[in-house]
């Protein structure tokens, strides 16, 4: 179908279902699908012309064998595949007229096969053993993973017949023999590795100490030069101090945890510390779809690329009381993210767009999480448990001199707009937007400050995050509600921005009903500003789930259970879009965004009847 995150001023198939004028018919007397021209188009026509479909096949398995080496002592081998193979067929009739990224009145015909198999070998010993009052458990082992992609992509055009299936099924109906037709074949190939050494100890002493300690040694292809490996060291350490005499009966559980931990990420396209080179319209190491023709640079090189880490600490509590009829943990964090991986745009002018760079700055995340489990009622014939979580989380970027724009709004309008800015002292992705001040008496709109963009203190990331499960079960009925919820955090509505405004009315499109009479003119530019701007806060019924288990005599089969679970039942929150949990790709010059509503296809209500049998 033909959706898209990035569309200009005429829309998609959801924005233009969303803006189209609903007093125009869909069809004129003979039946025939209106279509007023490609900057409006029908969003009717966008469905009946536009056939667009995905076939994948994937196959997954892996191996293992086992042996035990000595008394304690074992090693183990595990090999792993992962294949799967897409085709894609996107065809777009000529009797479609449209501006939503493929051509009108021409036909267009897209197929595409990608294939991707991932290739995974683990070694590793295990050896426990215990002396005296010292229990030990250590591995050490070695692991190596292999990504392979490959693509072949091809684009057809003029196509002598409208009907999509011809379309795809006969590529003799582009109209190649007399020159009319462009064929633009593509394909890629990429290969990228992960090797990897790791080692960890567990010591136990009395049953009160506990101490784990850990190290891996990563390399990765997608890094040069001395930079493919990374180590990455964690120790933790627990007090059992429920072991401990001078602790009060009240308690059937308490311990404190210390630990410390770093992780690494290599999640970047393949290949980007060389300098890159494209071929035609698609970039060879990448396979991406680029503009312009023959070989050229796209990205300088940099081999001092390196791997993002991230380094947390935590400190815990575990408790329970009432022989863990109430029991639950405590945490503080304060993890520090440095080194980012992101894409840099060249000053221009330059030779090359783009570099892709480690950026010099800490994200900085602390906070605090609650766990709690309760058993409310244990009768034997009814049972109810609460399990709940609560987390209080602080993000701010520190140490870091530049500036760098993001979360690209599109809309009529609106070019060159964004809604993001990473920066000093700031949350990561905290909104940078002009702060609306109502309208003039001739409806044009004032800012607060004048007409510039600035801070505003609203962050796409929650500062609240919460879940609550609930679980019963009376004799063979069982039921599970499960909620989950975010808070503090803000929503930009690029749909609003772009679609619900007085001049999309005066152009003839829908519009919000908040719209009519709220002091806004014809003529009012729709900057990037807080008018646009939401809360986020929601509480979601995400699951639910009832099941009952029906005694059987039935030869050869021991029980039957039977379940209905329903999903994204419903949403409380004041946010006007259609759903508070989206993040549409919103990235501008390759950084990526966050909390940006645009075009996002609905989260799909969901409903599964279940019947299990044992036999």
């Amino acid at each position: 179908m033909p959706i898209s995150e990035n569309v200009g001023f005429e829309g998609d198939l959801w924005s233009n279902a969303l803006k189209a004028n609903p007093t125009l018919p869909v069809r004129d007397a003979d039946g025939n699908l209106n279509q007023p021209g490609a900057t409006e188009p029908n969003p009717v026509a966008l469905l009946e012309y536009v056939k667009d479909f995905t076939n994948t096949i994937r196959a997954l398995g892996n191996v293992n064998a086992e042996l035990q080496i000595a008394d304690g002592l074992t090693f183990k081998t595990v090999l792993g595949a992962d294949n799967s193979s897409s085709t894609r067929n996107s065809a777009w009739s000529r009797d479609l007229i449209a501006g939503t990224g493929g051509p009108s009145g021409v036909g267009f015909l897209y197929i595409g096969d990608l294939t991707t198999y991932n290739k995974l070998w683990e070694n590793y010993f295990t050896y426990n053993k215990k002396f005296g009052n010292t229990s030990f458990n250590g591995t050490l082992g070695y692991s190596y993973q292999q990504f392979n992609r490959s693509g072949k992509f091809n684009k057809l055009t003029n196509f002598r017949t409208s009907n999509l299936d011809q379309m795809i099924n006969n590529l003799a109906s582009s109209d190649q023999a007399n020159g009319k037709g462009v064929v633009a074949p593509n394909s890629f190939a990429t290969t990228d590795e992960l090797q990897s050494f790791f080692g960890r100890v567990n010591f136990g002493f009395f049953d009160k100490y506990l101490f784990t300690a850990t190290l891996r040694a990563d390399g990765s292809t997608k890094f040069g030069g001395d930079n493919k490996y990374g180590y990455f060291p964690a120790f933790a350490f627990k007090w059992r101090l429920i072991e401990e005499d001078f602790i009060p009966d009240a308690f059937s559980d308490l311990g404190v945890r210390l630990g410390y931990g770093v992780t690494g990420n290599q999640e970047i396209p393949h290949n980007v510390y060389q300098e890159r080179q494209r071929y035609g319209d698609w970039d060879i190491n990448n396979g991406l779809n680029m503009s312009g023709g023959g070989i050229s640079s796209v990205a300088f090189a940099n081999p001092g690329l390196k791997w993002e880490t991230s380094a947390q600490t935590n400190l815990g509590i575990d408790f329970g009381f009432a022989n863990n009829k109430v029991s639950g943990s405590l945490d503080f964090y304060n993890k520090n993210t440095n080194d980012l991986l992101i894409q840099v745009t060249s000053a221009q002018p330059a030779v090359t767009p783009f570099v892709w760079r480690n950026l010099d700055a800490d994200v900085i995340n602390q906070g605090v999480e609650l766990m709690l489990n309760i058993v409310a009622v244990d009768k034997g014939n009814f049972d109810w448990n609460i399990s709940g979580n609560v987390a209080l989380n602080k993000n701010e970027v520190k140490n870091f001199s530049g500036l760098i724009n993001t979360g690209e709004i599109n809309g009529q309008g609106l070019t060159g707009a964004f809604a993001q800015r990473i920066a000093e002292g700031q949350p990561l992705f905290a909104f940078f937007v002009r702060e609306f001040d109502g309208f003039d008496e001739n409806g044009i709109t004032q800012y607060k400050g004048g007409d510039v963009q600035k801070f505003v203190g609203a962050s796409p990331i929650p500062k609240v995050t919460a879940g609550l499960t609930n679980n019963f079960k009376f004799g063979d009925f069982d039921a599970s509600i499960f909620f989950n919820g975010a808070f503090g955090h803000y929503i930009y509505d690029n749909n609003e921005n772009a679609l619900f405004t007085a001049g999309s009315l005066a152009n003839g499109r829908n519009v919000r009903s908040d719209v009519f009479g709220n002091g806004e003119g014809n003529l009012n530019a729709p900057d990037v500003s807080t008018r646009f701007l939401h809360k986020g806060n929601f509480i979601r019924l995400q699951n639910l789930s009832l099941g009952y288990n029906i005694k059987t005599n039935i030869k050869n089969i021991s029980g039957i259970r039977l379940s209905v679970t329903g999903q994204n039942l419903f949403v409380i929150t004041k946010y006007p879009g259609q759903d508070p949990e989206v993040n549409t790709n919103k990235a501008l010059n390759g950084v990526p965004s966050l909390g940006i509503d645009y075009s996002a296809f609905p989260r799909a209500r969901t409903i599964m009847f279940g019947a299990n049998i044992l036999f």
